[in-house]
């Protein structure tokens, strides 16, 4: 099997910045979602860019350290005025984990980037 590299990549769609995640999350690779995720959210907010997908489709692991940055992110993002919106896409990993932490009641998911996008910021809190 094939190992994939974890990364977060950047892109900005139509005034919206997509954060594309792959690889495997966990106390190892700590520091590229850090980076990743948190950068991105800083470049958005000096971009004045309102509207931010975290893209999780490519994701194979996600450890606790991962769900925590995504509560820390979703909170960060809700004070910088920015809607941070979580794809899980196919991704049976990111779906699961979110649900099985409850953090599906707290951020706001989308099935695909292209639904985030139609639909909008929409932090549920």
């Amino acid at each position: 099997m094939q190992s994939v590299e974890t990364a977060v990549e950047r892109e900005h769609q139509g005034g919206v910045m997509v954060l594309r995640m792959r690889g495997e999350f966990d106390l190892g690779t700590a520091g590229v979602l850090e980076t990743g995720l948190f950068g991105g959210l800083a470049q958005a907010a000096d971009d004045g860019v309102l509207l931010v997908i975290a893209d999780l489709d490519g994701i194979g692991f996600l450890g606790s350290v991962a769900l925590t940055a995504f509560t820390r992110a979703h909170e960060q993002a809700r004070n910088q005025g920015i809607d941070l919106v979580f794809v899980v896409g196919s991704s049976n990993v990111a779906g699961r984990a979110l649900q099985v932490s409850r953090l599906d009641r707290i951020l706001a998911i989308a099935e695909s980037v292209e639904h985030a996008m139609v639909t909008g910021p929409r932090n549920p809190e």
